[in-house]
């Protein structure tokens, strides 16, 4: 089982919520099997983009201001969510494989967008 490297925010650098979505939106895209090297690469790369935005979603919330309490309970759970999609175990199998991406292509897009209602922008 490979474990997700967790590396905190930059202060002062924010998340590139374009590349992160783009990757996200490329591993939704995919079709069902892809080759394995291209999977590979792809599955770490969900994995490095989630393990970040996760630490920055949990910073933000840290930082909300008074009132902003359901944004911010609705983002830590999208946080914890993606915590626990990293600590899912690698697949063999290309059906494995396949599934995984989705699944942390899902939880990356979202947290993307909880960053938006955290920072006020829009994607």
């Amino acid at each position: 089982m490979q474990t997700a490297v967790r590396v905190p925010a930059t202060e002062g650098a924010p998340a590139d919520l374009e590349t992160m979505r783009a990757t996200a939106a490329r591993a939704l895209a995919l079709p069902a099997p892809a080759p394995a090297d291209e999977m590979d690469i792809l599955l770490g790369q969900l994995r490095g983009h989630l393990a970040l935005m996760i630490d920055e979603v949990e910073a933000l919330v840290h930082v909300q201001p008074q009132g902003e309490e359901l944004r911010a309970c609705l983002a830590m759970a999208g946080a914890r969510e993606g915590r626990r999609k990293l600590d899912l175990p690698e697949q063999r199998s290309p059906a494995g494989q396949f599934a995984l991406s989705r699944r942390l292509a899902r939880v990356l897009a979202a947290l993307c967008n909880h960053h938006d209602q955290l920072t006020g922008t829009q994607a």
